[in-house]
């Protein structure tokens, strides 16, 4: 069942920001029934775009508030929402296509979920912000991160545990017209209550307000918000836009997809040139070792290439290009994981041929290991297997691929280690093996142009700003 949703949205001026949130919520909000805009008494023209929306937005409704009381304002509004999620929206954010499909799908995925932050823990490279301590999670096709910390205001909240725990929103302590929230205090009280907070696997939302184009326009607004943080000052923000203008800017398009990456978000990685990797986010291979797997497939150009668990899709769909693009070989793929099995379907119609077992890793001169240990996946036997055999080994460093690898006698390989921070191995024997048997299980199919059968991708994508 497809859990509902209703939107709150927090305003105090910025009405040029809250036209282009509001516009995104129009434009990517269809299935949402409930819409309440909060307004704490601007000074600009947002209570005038806020009717204006309200007139077009079937659904929408507003709160003007005579004061502004900050994120007080949001504990009234809670109370005339009946969806199982509320989606806690502030005004310099701009929703991406996809963001729903993902929300109702981590809440159900992980029932302990209370609180979701719609962005991954690293900025993306136009943000002047930190990389924000995480943990991995997964769980039924599903990735997420699970906070270390507080996820901040602008999050999607489980209703029933704000009603049943009496969950409140409320302000930090400072002088001034500035009213800025106590997130940190309302993520406390959702561990207390047994829940826990967490980070989407990749950007489902656009942070307008931490850019460094937005500082620089309003940057009168920005300096009087940032004195009011106590934790941070003016000065700390001087002193985290002279840091961004000093980090490097790689290059986060890949070779496979047209689909563009963003800052690594590797687990204890905080702060370090991790950024400077790119991840497509689920925890799986980043940008830069989907190429090198595609490369080395395309240099060494194997004839028969198992892929074994194809985690979530982006160690396949690189040597499913490679293959295509050296105009020969086969491919099987082993994932016994039913939930991964269906995402790797959507990448191409083909992938069902592809599905084969591990019999087809014996068969294979190239084997690519990626993702986790599970109940019906026997290490010892994989091992067997890759030893009869395969002359290259390309690893991740998921437990799987590093269970996998103690247990082959190394003795007549070559290996490399590529210390990123996802480290990569490569595995190389020194002699060719004999001529195996030709008889190839039926689920190693040959792969065939045209090309673009491995660029589309799960539901679960989201659409990017040219500059992201």
């Amino acid at each position: 069942m497809t859990l509902s949703v209703d939107i709150i949205v927090l305003n105090w001026n910025r009405s040029d920001l809250l036209r282009k949130c509001l516009d995104s919520i129009l434009e990517n909000a269809n299935n949402v029934d409930r819409i309440i805009v909060i307004d704490n008494n601007s000074s600009d023209d947002s209570r005038d775009i806020i009717q204006q929306f309200c007139r077009i937005r079937q659904g929408a409704s507003s709160l003007m508030l005579p004061e502004n009381i900050g994120a007080l304002g949001i504990n009234d509004a809670i109370e005339k929402c009946h969806s199982d999620l509320i989606f806690i929206v502030a005004n310099d954010k701009i929703l991406l296509d996809g963001w729903q499909d993902y929300a109702c799908a981590a809440f159900e995925a992980f029932p302990a979920l209370g609180q979701l932050a719609l962005h991954s823990p690293a900025p993306l490279d136009d943000e002047v912000w930190v990389t924000k301590p995480s943990e991995y999670m997964y769980s039924n096709g599903l990735s997420l991160q699970r906070a270390i910390g507080n996820t901040g205001l602008s999050s999607v909240i489980k209703r029933e545990l704000v009603q049943k725990f009496n969950l409140r929103f409320d302000n930090i302590s400072n002088e001034g017209p500035v009213r800025l929230p106590d997130d940190g205090k309302f993520s406390q009280e959702i561990v207390k209550a047994g829940f826990f907070s967490a980070w989407s696997d990749r950007y489902y939302v656009i942070n307008v307000g931490h850019t460094i184009d937005e500082f620089e326009r309003d940057w009168k607004y920005y300096e009087n918000n940032y004195d009011a943080k106590a934790s941070l000052k003016i000065d700390g923000l001087k002193k985290r836009i002279d840091q961004f203008r000093k980090q490097p800017v790689p290059l986060r398009t890949s070779r496979i997809t047209s689909r563009r990456g963003s800052p690594d978000w590797f687990e204890g990685m905080v702060n370090s040139k991790a950024r400077n990797w790119s991840t497509f986010g689920d925890d799986s291979f980043t940008v830069e070792a989907a190429d090198f797997a595609y490369a080395i497939c395309r240099l060494v150009k194997p004839s028969r290439v198992a892929v074994v668990r194809g985690w979530f899709g982006y160690s396949l769909v690189a040597v499913c290009k490679a293959v295509s693009d050296n105009g020969l070989g086969t491919i099987s793929c082993f994932e016994p994981d039913d939930h991964l099995r269906r995402r790797l379907r959507l990448l191409d119609g083909t992938c069902e041929q592809m599905f084969g077992s591990m019999e087809d890793i014996s068969a294979a001169d190239m084997v690519v290991l990626s993702g986790a240990v599970a109940e019906d996946v026997d290490v010892a036997t994989i091992a067997r297997k890759i030893e009869s055999g395969a002359r290259w080994i390309l690893a991740d460093q998921s437990n799987l691929a590093t269970k996998v690898v103690e247990r082959i006698d190394l003795r007549g390989w070559s290996k490399i280690t590529f210390d990123a921070p996802r480290k990569v191995i490569l595995l190389s024997r020194h002699e060719p093996e004999p001529n195996k048997a030709s008889t190839v299980g039926p689920a190693i199919q040959q792969v065939a142009p045209p090309r673009q059968r491995f660029l589309r991708w799960p539901k679960f994508s989201s659409r990017r700003r040219s500059s992201d």
